[in-house]
């Protein structure tokens, strides 16, 4: 029995690849607005460097 949930052309790879980028850069920017006390409506990274970077 194959595997087919993931992918076997190079671009299919890549996208896969870039939405799980999307997801963990996504759970990153949570967390460090939440750490940074950073309550305001939508994520600033003119009040946080560190959330800047990683946005």
């Amino acid at each position: 029995m194959k595997n087919r949930f993931l992918p076997q052309t190079s671009k299919g790879k890549w996208s896969v690849s870039l939405f799980a980028a999307f997801l963990v850069l996504g759970i990153a920017g949570n967390r460090i607005s939440n750490a940074t006390v950073n309550a305001i409506e939508y994520p600033n990274p003119i009040n946080s460097p560190l959330l800047g970077s990683v946005i």
